[in-house]
């Protein structure tokens, strides 16, 4: 694994809660929205639960300052830690939105049995540990492959999970 040093300045990063409460008004139910920072902010990926550390967090990806990042919010205090620095630190890969370089990281997973999320940036799964915002690079796809499935770990936390396509010729 590629151990990267630099976690970025930002991670660990606290913001003041966003949340606000509204009531629907066909059922009456009470919905808080967790997030009200005017840029894409979007939960995992629906078949990827994101709660950890005991359902008291939520990881989402958001694109503060221009730039998708994961993030955490507690469900308690409603306060966002950033997890994630990529793109702003030279020695980190970019989150770009490039369709050959495979998904965004809403298309990660939680380990079951670690604090570990991995994600596809650069055609490779990398793993930030959810509690230190230590990064690796966990596996690079071979030359001529690109990564193109949502990733999953198994239930053990053992494994894994992912897809590759082979890139044809002209």
């Amino acid at each position: 694994m590629a151990q990267i040093s630099n976690k970025g300045k930002d991670c660990g990063r606290a913001f003041k809660p966003e949340s606000f409460t509204i009531e629907d008004p066909d059922s009456g139910l009470r919905v808080v929205r967790l997030t009200s920072h005017r840029c894409h902010s979007n939960h995992l990926y629906f078949t990827n639960p994101g709660w950890w550390n005991k359902g008291r967090d939520l990881l989402f990806v958001s694109e503060r300052r221009n730039q998708p990042n994961l993030f955490s919010v507690n469900l308690d205090s409603h306060e966002i830690t950033q997890m994630t620095d990529l793109g702003m630190e030279p020695n980190l890969p970019q989150a770009r939105r490039d369709p050959q370089s495979g998904p965004s990281m809403q298309a990660g997973c939680l380990n079951p049995a670690k604090d570990l999320f991995f994600f596809n940036i650069d055609n490779a799964i990398w793993a930030v540990h959810l509690r230190t915002y230590e990064m690796n690079r966990v596996w690079k796809c071979p030359s001529g492959w690109r990564l193109s499935g949502i990733i999953n770990a198994t239930s053990d936390g053992r494994h894994i999970c992912t897809s590759a396509l082979r890139k044809l010729r002209d």
